[in-house]
């Protein structure tokens, strides 16, 4: 990848929508039903250690697609440290939402939403989730975590574009967070 796409030390809900991005891809690309990618995901039934190895073979699957990626722009142990709790609640409740949160999106899209690409697809139906269902989550977080992700794994403008869609759907769920005076720094 290129040399600007540095990864940052992530929070464990961080790592565990980067998961949730990779999960949503397979959901959408092979049609597996959640709760079976959601097992995958998983080594044991506590859903207390992330399945590393089965995400390395889905990034790998998916960089070797990819224009000037290695697998050296990917660990597997970046990953582990996850919130297993947030992963399970974005995985088991985005597909089953996914026509509401496809509608709120191509409200604000200039193309159908089945041309967007699965990768920032995946990105921007966290997004919408978290602006919409996780009110304690502050809106610039969602938008900068989505941006983030889509900066690292998105095609070479994605980002920005994931940033417009995400600014929209906020002013629509956020509209008074937004207005909040800003406290100083």
């Amino acid at each position: 990848m290129p040399d600007n796409k540095v990864r940052r030390a992530p929070s464990g809900r961080s790592k565990a929508r980067e998961l949730a991005m990779w999960a949503l891809y397979q959901w959408q690309v092979a049609g597996t039903d959640e709760r079976e990618i959601y097992k995958q995901f998983l080594l044991d039934t506590k859903g207390s250690k992330l399945n590393l190895d089965y995400i390395a073979d889905l990034v790998a699957e998916y960089i070797e697609e990819m224009e000037h990626a290695s697998l050296d722009d990917f660990n597997a142990r970046y990953f582990s440290g996850a919130d297993p709790r947030y992963f399970k609640e974005l995985i088991l409740k985005i597909p089953p939402l996914s026509d509401e949160l496809d509608s709120v999106l191509s409200t604000f899209a200039d193309r159908p939403i089945d041309q967007l690409d699965p990768v920032e697809r995946s990105i921007l139906m966290i997004g919408v989730y978290e602006l919409r269902e996780r009110l304690d989550v502050p809106y610039r977080v969602v938008i900068n975590e989505a941006v983030e992700m889509a900066k690292f794994y998105g095609a070479e403008d994605g980002h920005r574009y994931v940033n417009a869609m995400l600014d929209k759907a906020a002013g629509e769920f956020r509209k008074l967070e937004q207005q909040a005076p800003r406290k100083p720094s």
